[in-house]
């Protein structure tokens, strides 16, 4: 079975929430990164935000 470097770059990339903000006041950055690298590490991209204080549509925004 033969594996690409399209495949294997496919399974080593993952989408992830990366956190930031003060303590108890928690923001997310959603990211894609090396799955091997740490959650707060070097990422990819950023591809958009989280704020799970927030109770309205603007909770999530995707920049792309």
């Amino acid at each position: 079975m033969a594996v690409s470097i399209k495949d294997i770059l496919r399974i080593m990339v993952r989408v992830r929430l990366s956190r930031a903000g003060a303590k108890k006041r928690p923001y997310y950055h959603i990211v894609v990164m090396d799955k091997r690298d740490r959650r707060d590490g070097r990422c990819l991209e950023r591809i958009g935000s989280y704020q799970p204080s927030l109770e309205t549509e603007d909770r999530i925004k995707l920049d792309h």
